[in-house]
């Protein structure tokens, strides 16, 4: 929270400079665009159009290929965390495929990774994560960053929305779901799972995702 507002700060100085520091100016967001959100600016703009807090969920989100489809059949989607929870530890900030491509210790089956390197098809990404009291009454949504391709979004087993790739920029564009009709108040943690659909190249939600809310 506090690079984000640090990076709204910086982006209103840049906003009032941005006449004297053109050749700057281009040079900065070249930068950032090719090498990621270094500042937050890129978050920081796309956020600007909820309430505070933004809540960012966590990294690492609980997945399983489903390479034979029976995930809708066999609803997925409702099974209890008990069940989610002893699924593999996926990054949610890079595709499936790059799971492996940097040295950092995993705990995935040998067949899995070997498997998913050039795994096009559907996989599910499953968390839990709690929503404050205080946002009771407000229009809550998940904001993806970006998936590639398309989704299908769950909130405790009750289908939310979805993402159907359309456009040739979908798998990089940021979209928003809402979810506060799913919200269970009882709960102290709602589960959140995503069907994704890869009909090739890379696959999967690659940007991190955000529990944000409006005014309703």
């Amino acid at each position: 929270m506090k690079k984000i507002l640090l990076a709204t700060a910086l982006m209103a100085f840049r906003r009032k400079h941005k006449s004297d520091l053109r050749l700057l100016w281009v040079a900065t967001i070249g930068n950032e665009i090719n090498n990621g959100d270094l500042t937050g600016l890129r978050v920081a703009e796309e956020m600007k159009g909820y309430l505070k807090p933004w809540l960012k969920t966590d990294l690492f989100w609980k997945f399983q290929i489903d390479p034979a489809n029976v995930g809708l059949k066999e609803n997925w989607e409702g099974k209890p965390w008990e069940e989610l929870s002893t699924w593999n530890n996926f990054r949610t900030d890079r595709f499936w495929e790059q799971q492996f491509e940097f040295d950092e210790p995993n705990d995935l089956p040998e067949q899995l990774a070997k498997a998913i390197f050039t795994y096009d098809g559907i996989g599910w990404y499953a968390t839990r994560h709690p929503v404050p009291p205080d946002w009771k009454g407000r229009q809550i949504y998940l904001r993806f960053g970006a998936v590639d391709e398309s989704c299908k979004v769950f909130v405790n087993g009750k289908p939310a929305g979805e993402r159907v790739f359309k456009g040739k920029n979908d798998w990089k564009t940021p979209f928003e779901i809402r979810i506060d009709p799913q919200i269970d108040w009882s709960r102290k943690e709602q589960i959140i799972t995503v069907r994704v659909q890869d009909t090739g190249g890379s696959g999967g939600i690659w940007r991190p995702v955000w529990l944000v809310s409006k005014n309703p």
